[in-house]
């Protein structure tokens, strides 16, 4: 598998309480100029756990277009989301009974991830430019 230069900022946010003794999975990305790679880790004993990422206003698990199996309990899966656009996308993770579940599950955990280069920030020129119409 091949693995990107570049690694990716990532912002945790995972939720305090844990229902139903259930732990959300830990999660590693590497991002790419146009894909990012999840290494996906069920610290739980039963279970599997699974990361989606928000593209063009709906949810795609990762690995859901080849069959992935995802991690079972105290299993660790890696899987890569490939023809990202850049730019910062949101990925929440969770382990569960299955898929659906909704009731028995971790709370989710929360990652903003940067696919590609970072924007250039302008410079002092470029604002004084368009300030004045250039």
């Amino acid at each position: 598998m091949l693995f990107a230069a570049a690694s990716a900022a990532v912002t945790p946010g995972v939720a305090s309480a844990e229902p139903y003794d259930w732990q959300p999975p830990e999660v590693t990305f590497s991002a790419g100029n146009d894909s990012l790679t999840a290494i996906i880790n069920n610290p739980n004993d039963r279970g599997y756990c699974y990361a989606g990422i928000g593209v063009d206003g709906s949810v795609h698990i990762f690995g859901e277009d080849h069959d992935a199996a995802w991690p079972a309990g105290g299993e660790t899966f890696e899987v890569t989301h490939e023809g990202l656009a850049p730019g910062v996308y949101n990925v929440h993770s969770f382990c569960a009974l299955n898929e659906t579940e909704s009731y028995e599950r971790s709370e989710p955990r929360f990652d903003d991830v940067r696919v590609g280069p970072a924007p250039a920030e302008p410079t002092f020129w470029d604002v004084i430019g368009r300030s004045f119409g250039s």
